[in-house]
């Protein structure tokens, strides 16, 4: 709602309204809602044939597999409030268009109100500017661009809204972060005690003693994913990867092989043998699709050039690019890992 009401009064102070937003936001192409382009490269990232194909595999992992939003609908009293609230959380997405049109908001803000060079918010953002094709950093003037995309949003918030309104923006912000950090630690958790003790078919243990493991475990997860964090920040900052879009990308290695496993246990067919063998052959797919691997061991002074000359990369001014989008793999490593357990159940006959 605050979000929505900042967005409201930034077009609405905007020296010609929501015409003028909308024909910046148009122009430079932040109004596009669909893309039927059709094909596998990585350019075509989220296409409208990605949305229709690859993602309800995606959704369906998510909502019906992962632990993380799974043990939500444990809490709930029966089966028909489930269902009620992934229904609500499906609709509830609407609120996703919300936040694309503040984010077109902000990329007007700052291509119509560059900061001044040299100026603080200028150096946070990275500014650049296209002459002749080329990108020049500093040059700020009408149409520069900010290069630390993650920057802009909580830059704006620091530095644009009333002290009130920030603060509560930044509560907000931090509460949605909480509430998803202790969903997963939770989830982390349950599942490390489920495989430890097996208490679903092992009903006479102390229960008291189950919930101090549980407890135990959650620090020793939080503690765990720190020390993760702060890695992947020293790699960062010695590769000049974008860590944001490889945790994102995570999804492809993991959400095809755990629907596949669902799938074998929900149809009670499989072999446990047949199933890892499958996981592990859409994980290396899914590694060789992707160059995120290559390009960490790259930074850390490991060559692999040899990629280049394989079909799924090309070598861009010296960096290796995956020319292959890795969204299809959500499909590929469910059907992959499915028919791993199915063929391992046969031949174990």
């Amino acid at each position: 709602f605050v979000l929505g009401r900042g967005w409201l009064c930034y077009v609405g102070n905007l020296e010609g309204g929501w015409s003028t937003f909308w024909s910046v936001a148009n122009e430079n192409g932040k109004t596009k809602m669909w893309d039927a382009r059709w094909g596998i490269g990585a350019e075509l990232n989220f296409t409208f044939w990605v949305a229709i194909f690859a993602v309800p595999f995606q959704n369906l992992t998510a909502f019906g597999v992962d632990q993380l939003n799974a043990q939500r609908m444990f809490c709930c009293r029966n089966a028909g409030d489930a269902k009620k609230a992934i229904i609500a959380s499906s609709v509830g997405q609407v609120l996703t268009y919300l936040m694309l049109l503040v984010g077109a908001a902000l990329f007007v803000f700052y291509y119509v109100n560059p900061p001044e060079a040299g100026s603080a918010i200028a150096n946070a953002l990275g500014f650049q500017k296209e002459v002749g094709g080329e990108k020049v950093a500093g040059t700020l003037v009408d149409g520069a661009v900010p290069k630390n995309g993650d920057m802009v949003f909580p830059v704006w918030i620091v530095t644009q809204l009333p002290p009130g309104v920030a603060g509560l923006i930044l509560a907000g912000l931090f509460a949605a972060a909480i509430s998803s950090l202790d969903s997963i630690l939770a989830a982390l958790s349950q599942t490390t005690i489920s495989l430890i003790y097996n208490p679903e078919k092992n009903q006479n243990l102390d229960q008291e003693r189950l919930v101090q493991q549980s407890r135990m475990w959650v620090v020793i997860w939080g503690v765990g994913l720190t020390l993760f964090t702060l890695l992947m920040r020293v790699v960062q900052e010695k590769s000049g990867v974008n860590i944001l879009p490889l945790a994102f990308g995570m999804t492809s290695y993991t959400m095809g092989p755990l629907l596949g496993m669902f799938l074998c246990a929900l149809l009670g067919i499989g072999s446990l043998r047949g199933i890892v063998i499958g996981a592990v052959i859409s994980f290396l797919m899914t590694m060789f699709l992707r160059a995120d691997l290559w390009i960490l061991l790259k930074g850390a002074g490991i060559s692999f050039d040899w990629l280049g000359h394989l079909p799924m990369y090309e070598v861009d001014e010296g960096k290796l690019k995956g020319l292959v989008n890795a969204n299809w793999m959500w499909p590929v490593g469910t059907i992959v890992t499915f028919l791993g357990g199915v063929i391992g159940a046969k031949m174990k006959r």
